[in-house]
């Protein structure tokens, strides 16, 4: 059998893409990875991203729903029957986006605007407050680079990035030595924001425990950084606030990293303006980086689609904040774009589905809820396993993927490129 070893290639795990994995292949099947993650071991050989044991089923082909009997047809007929639901939906929307790489993202935006879709990014909450904040005021972002050789303190704000960036603080955020952080975690100061206790919570300077008291907690950082006592602390112990404020008043290069908790909920756009606030006066200081903690490996390529486009009005009109704000109705036709949308459904929604006979098409490379359930399914290959593509980290960062496996299925934007060819738009 034909061995070969491919080095430094980027691994289409998370946001990070870290791009220091060496995979082993014999016969064109990988036999061993170095360098990687539980996530990026699942990513690579089919398997279960927090159950590396259990595999991960992928399509063999392309299937449509028949009163209720799944049959494979070949991909043109699929995409033929795919337009057919499309042409006789009243309303489309287009769900998931990023978990793909940048050229499919890019035609099913082109696709979406033709048709008057809605999208609902599936790390929605989160980036879509950074998008709105980015045009009314921009943001203060850096490389995770940037973060590794310069941050002395960090903080994980509604974030817990072994859950969602596993090697995060292994590479870039607290372990990593760094130019101007030779000894690593010894040379910053952590902290951790959140609801209950985590992984951190063992290895940050404090753990500051809350109930959903972001924006009180946000206010008296800001007061006692003014010198002031604030009236207010939510949850949170004055002592622990006040050892915050000290760090903040005291770093050289600061890091936020928030998560999706803190965007939940009707504080969630005052949350972020008033986050952008603090940054903008600890920059008058010192230098202060505010990064969303994405999950899906090209959550920021998407968002970069629309800004290339110079669409960031489509916030409030055609980009949908959170897909539990959905109500289905009769005529709509769901677009699941390398994601399982049903399984994010609630089960209010799920019911309305039904009795509203709303139909799904599924463009996906695993055999989720949603592929095995939907109308039409279109299987496609990996992008940055089995084909190349650009994807944007966490930090907005591109990134090229490379296939490494031989695949045999098209790649979800080949689908795409036929499925416009089928609608005739």
């Amino acid at each position: 059998m034909d061995e070969k070893i491919i080095t430094s290639i980027v691994c289409p795990g998370c946001g990070c893409l870290c791009d220091d994995i060496d995979v082993q292949l014999s016969g064109g099947s990988i036999v061993q990875i170095n360098n990687v993650c539980s996530w990026g071991i699942g990513r690579f050989v089919d398997r279960k991203k927090f159950a590396n044991k259990k595999e991960r089923k992928r399509p063999d082909g392309h299937y449509t729903r028949i009163n209720g009997a799944r049959k494979s047809v070949p991909l043109d007929e699929a995409c033929q029957l795919a337009a057919d639901v499309i042409r006789a939906a009243k309303r489309v929307l287009i769900y998931g986006l990023c978990q793909s790489g940048n050229r499919a993202q890019a035609r099913i935006y082109r696709l979406g605007k033709k048709l008057g879709a809605t999208f609902i990014p599936s790390e929605g909450p989160l980036v879509t407050m950074f998008l709105e904040q980015f045009k009314q005021n921009g943001l203060s972002l850096c490389t995770l680079e940037d973060v590794r050789n310069r941050a002395d303190v960090v903080v994980f704000w509604g974030a817990n990035p072994i859950h969602s960036c596993p090697r995060l603080v292994s590479r870039y955020a607290l372990f990593a030595r760094g130019r101007f952080t030779e000894r690593g975690e010894e040379d910053r100061k952590a902290f951790i924001i959140d609801l209950h206790p985590t992984e951190l919570t063992k290895v940050c300077n404090e753990a500051i425990l809350k109930d959903g008291d972001d924006l009180a907690l946000l206010r008296a950082l800001r007061t006692l950084l003014n010198g002031e006592k604030p009236e207010e602390y939510g949850t949170v112990k004055p002592k622990q606030a006040r050892e915050l404020a000290k760090a903040l008043e005291e770093g050289l290069y600061i890091a936020f990293f928030c998560g999706r908790g803190p965007f939940y909920g009707n504080d969630g756009k005052k949350f972020l303006k008033e986050m952008v606030d603090l940054v903008a006066y600890l920059n008058e200081k010192a230098n202060c980086v505010l990064l969303p903690l994405a999950t899906d490996f090209n959550t920021m390529g998407f968002y970069h689609t629309i800004l290339r486009d110079g669409d960031c009005d489509v916030l409030g009109k055609s980009l949908m904040y959170d897909v539990r704000d959905w109500k289905p109705r009769k005529g709509d036709v769901v677009i699941g774009l390398g994601s399982d949308f049903i399984w994010f459904l609630s089960d209010e929604q799920k019911v309305r589905m039904r009795t509203k006979d709303v139909k799904v098409i599924s463009i996906s490379s695993y055999e989720t809820l949603t592929h095995v359930n939907c109308t039409v399914a279109l299987s496609c290959a990996m992008a940055g396993i089995e084909v190349d593509d650009l994807a944007y980290r966490l930090d907005s960062l591109p990134v090229k993927l490379k296939g490494i496996r031989k695949p045999m299925l098209p790649a979800d934007w080949e689908i795409l490129e036929r499925l416009e060819t089928s609608l005739k738009i």
